[in-house]
C-alpha cells in the first residue's frame, strides 16, 4: 500500500516535530532535510522528497520559515495539529473509542477563564518550577489564583526569569517574602545572567512539563497550553535544562 501525500506529511511530522520543533524550538532546515532522508523520504519509490514535505507543512500553515530561510519552527496551528495527531495515535494504541481530546487554549479577553483553563490542564499536578522570561509580581499573583482554584504548588517553588532591573528584582523578591511569611512557604526567584531565555514552561513534581506561549504576568492572550508527559524526551530535556540554568542564575533577595 502506498501512502498518499497527506499520510506522508502526517507521518514525517509526528516523527520529527516532537524531537525537533515542539515547545517553541527552532531547527535548521538542513538538519530536518537529513532527518527526513533517514526516515526514507528521498523522493524515490513513491515517497516525497524533503523539500516537498517542508513545503507541504508550510502551505498547511504548520511551520514558518526564518527570513534567511535557514530555520523553521512550529506555528500555533502546527502545535495544535501535532497534538491532534498524537491524541489520535494514543486512542488507536489503547483501543479506546473516544473523542479526540485537544490541548486547552487561552483566549484573548478571557483572563479569568484562562486561569481556570490552566488549572484544568494541570489536572491536580503540583507546580514545582516556573521557567518564564517575564516573571513579575503579577505572575506570582496569578500563580496564587491558580492555587486557589485547586492546583497544588510546591512549598519550595522556584521561579526562573530573565534579567531584571535592580528595582524590579527587589520588588519581586519583596513580594515573595510577603507570600512566604503568610503561607509558610519558601518560594524563590532567580534571574538569568548570561543569556536571554525565550521558552515558557512549568515543571510539575511528577516530571510532567506544561508549556505555554504566554507569560504568567499577562494571561489575556491567545496561546496554546500543551502537556508534555514525563517520559517524553522533551520533558526530560526541559527538567535538566531548568536545573542547569537555576544553578547558574542569580538570586533575587529581599
Amino acid at each position: 500500500m502506498q501512502w498518499d501525500k497527506d499520510a506522508q506529511l502526517r507521518h514525517s511530522a509526528t516523527c520529527l516535530w516532537p524531537a525537533c520543533l515542539a515547545g517553541g524550538r527552532r531547527a535548521g532546515i538542513l538538519r530536518i532535510d537529513d532527518q527526513l532522508r533517514l526516515l526514507g523520504y528521498d523522493g524515490c519509490v513513491a515517497s516525497l522528497p524533503p523539500d516537498s514535505i517542508m513545503e507541504g507543512w508550510k502551505k498547511a500553515g504548520w511551520i514558518e520559515v526564518s527570513p534567511n530561510r535557514a530555520e523553521i519552527r512550529l506555528t500555533l496551528d502546527g502545535a495544535e495539529q501535532l497534538a491532534r495527531w498524537q491524541e489520535e495515535d494514543r486512542l488507536w494504541r489503547t483501543g479506546v473509542n473516544a473523542e479526540v481530546e485537544l490541548p486547552k487554549r487561552l483566549k484573548a479577553g478571557e483572563p479569568a477563564t484562562n486561569l481556570r483553563r490552566i488549572s484544568q490542564v494541570l489536572s491536580g499536578r503540583t507546580i514545582e518550577c516556573v521557567h518564564d522570561p517575564y516573571t513579575r509580581v503579577e505572575s506570582v499573583v496569578n500563580l496564587l489564583k491558580v492555587n486557589e482554584l485547586g492546583t497544588p504548588i510546591e512549598r519550595t517553588l522556584r521561579l526562573l526569569t530573565g534579567a531584571l532591573r535592580t528595582k524590579e528584582c527587589q520588588t519581586l523578591a519583596s513580594f515573595l517574602c510577603d507570600v512566604n511569611k503568610e503561607n509558610g512557604s519558601n518560594w524563590q526567584a532567580r534571574t538569568y545572567t548570561t543569556q536571554k531565555p525565550h521558552r515558557r514552561f512549568l515543571v510539575c513534581t511528577d516530571g510532567t512539563i506544561v508549556t505555554c506561549g504566554a507569560s504568567l504576568n499577562s494571561l489575556d492572550k491567545d496561546e496554546i497550553l500543551e502537556v508534555v508527559p514525563k517520559s517524553h524526551e522533551l520533558a526530560k530535556y526541559d527538567r535538566k535544562f531548568f536545573e542547569q540554568q537555576w544553578r547558574q542564575a542569580a538570586l533575587c533577595a529581599c
